[in-house]
């Protein structure tokens, strides 16, 4: 009788455990003969047993009965990820006209690439019968499309509903989406007025190549864009500034 005085009561805990491996290379070249060079490359793997999503009290595991169905990979793993940024800086011309117009100008490219981040598929309906709703469906084959034209990443044919009081087969985390490619730079002058005043011109470009970076696709089963290529983050943009100090 009392019962419909009750909302949602959530049950949260802290024995969640995660585990991170991982190696980093790097090369740097120190601003010597006008240039510098910094580069990392991660390979790393990250694996637990839940996936904080910034709710205390919003449900966390698809079956609150066994915590290690849940294990997998982390929401922010990244297997492979690489950074190279330089600095260069054009050297002093030998002419004093093409120094005044040429020489002082400073480049600075940074190149990011790194593989696709996890998602998990879902039923998008509460067959177990859990009031969870984060049921996850069976696997029936190779998920993968990954066909850039049609934008369609994941086959829905891949799997099917988890049957009424069961649990789906399909791992926490177990898709990766598409990989990440972008291209930054600036390029900027410091020209000297007087003795004292100073005037910067800088120009900046961000996905400098338009390349079309897409987030995750609908891991939602049910969902008419299950699988399919949506969005993607920012295009091309350009900036300009001009900066006096005196």
């Amino acid at each position: 009788m009392a019962g419909s005085k009750y909302s949602t009561i959530a049950q949260t805990d802290d024995g969640a455990n995660a585990n991170y491996n991982g190696v980093v290379l790097s090369l740097q070249h120190r601003f010597t003969n006008i240039f510098t060079v910094l580069s990392n490359y991660t390979y790393s793997r990250c694996l637990s047993s839940t996936n904080f999503a910034g709710d205390l009290t919003g449900p966390t595991y698809q079956n609150p009965a066994n915590r290690n169905a849940y294990y997998g990979s982390c929401s922010f793993d990244l297997r492979q990820n690489f950074v190279l940024s330089v600095v260069a800086k054009m050297p002093k011309l030998p002419s004093a006209r093409a120094n005044r117009l040429f020489g002082g100008w400073q480049l600075a490219p940074i190149l990011s690439i790194h593989s696709g981040t996890p998602f998990s598929p879902l039923t998008g309906t509460d067959n177990s019968r859990t009031g969870v709703n984060l049921d996850r469906p069976n696997v029936l084959n190779n998920p993968y499309v990954e066909n850039l034209d049609t934008r369609q990443w994941i086959a829905s044919t891949a799997f099917t509903s988890n049957a009424i009081g069961t649990f789906g087969n399909a791992g926490s985390y177990s898709l990766i989406g598409p990989g990440y490619f972008d291209i930054d730079f600036s390029l900027s002058r410091i020209f000297t007025v007087g003795e004292i005043h100073h005037v910067e011109v800088r120009s900046e470009f961000f996905n400098v190549t338009n390349h079309a970076n897409f987030t995750n696709p609908s891991g939602t089963l049910r969902s008419q864009s299950f699988g399919q290529l949506l969005a993607a983050s920012d295009p091309r943009i350009i900036q300009f500034a001009l900066k006096y100090s005196f």
